[in-house]
């Protein structure tokens, strides 16, 4: 079972690297989403290993295989997105070179793996509070909901990854604590399933609602801060050239003004800011589309 969820996050999460391919794309997602799956991963893997190791040659191969597909999607697959998502939203600090992505990369991995040895300690010191630990550690979607309500974001992850991902995670948790008959001795514990169930369904819901009426739709009206009107009134009045498609300006709802005052297109300006979120004159960061 634990090999064929797996499997899945695997084919999920290739479905979300592909669907993020662009810069744009790419920094919405929240890398503490990322990073914090990523840290579960690196502690099934070690978990795994440990249990194969304690139940000697029978079932050392069984254990073995999950903790070799748990190394992958931690170390190869959720480590390289990170980078992806880390370097869309921070570009420049890539732009010196080979020795900067180096020392970037450096810092990347310092920081994950000092989480994770953190986060060793902090268990073995709250093992008593692991029921809480565990609504601590399936709270992977909450920073990338935080993130879409600051930056007003919708459709940051691809739905089939949401899905896939919270129904895969569910799995190994629900056997624990809801199987009656399993090789783990803990106590059936039903309304900790139900809670955890309900509480990850909670997260989902709202992801999905943001993506259809903006990241913001969970934040009162008045609370919110004030958006940017690319439609605003063109800040001169003489027609000028689109400098995406290089074509003349034509009619008056036709463009779309950016806040360094320069004018496009706005099928032109929507299909760059899919690409990037700078502009494409003066290269100055511009805010996502609300």
């Amino acid at each position: 079972m634990a090999s064929a969820i797996s499997v899945v996050q695997v084919l999920v999460l290739l479905k979300q690297i592909e669907f993020t391919n662009t810069q744009s794309r790419a920094a919405r997602v929240s890398p503490y989403t990322i990073g914090h799956q990523a840290t579960m991963d690196a502690y099934l893997c070690l978990i795994h290993l440990g249990m194969g190791v304690a139940a000697a040659q029978v079932l050392f191969n069984a254990f073995a295989c999950v903790a070799f597909f748990k190394f992958v999607i931690f170390a190869i697959l959720e480590m390289r997105y990170l980078l992806v998502i880390w370097k869309a939203r921070y570009p420049h600090e890539f732009n010196n070179g080979w020795q900067a992505m180096r020392a970037q990369l450096c810092v990347l991995y310092l920081r994950f793996y000092g989480v994770l040895v953190l986060g060793m300690v902090l268990m073995y010191h709250l093992q008593s509070y692991m029921h809480i630990l565990l609504f601590v550690f399936y709270s992977f979607w909450i920073p990338q909901i935080i993130q879409n309500a600051i930056h007003n974001q919708r459709m940051a992850l691809h739905s089939h990854y949401i899905i896939g991902i919270t129904a895969s995670r569910l799995a190994i948790p629900l056997y624990l604590y809801g199987c009656p008959d399993k090789f783990v001795h803990l106590k059936p514990d039903p309304m900790l399933c139900i809670l955890l169930v309900l509480y990850s369904l909670a997260q989902v819901l709202i992801l999905f609602w943001q993506s259809h009426s903006g990241g913001r739709i969970i934040i009162p009206q008045r609370f919110q801060p004030e958006r940017y009107d690319y439609f605003r009134p063109l800040p001169h009045s003489e027609c000028e050239d689109c400098a995406i498609c290089m074509s003349t300006i034509e009619g008056s709802n036709d463009y779309m003004v950016t806040p360094c005052d320069h004018t496009f297109h706005a099928n032109c300006l929507q299909q760059w800011l899919d690409q990037k979120l700078e502009c494409p004159i003066c290269r100055r960061n511009l805010p996502p589309l609300d």
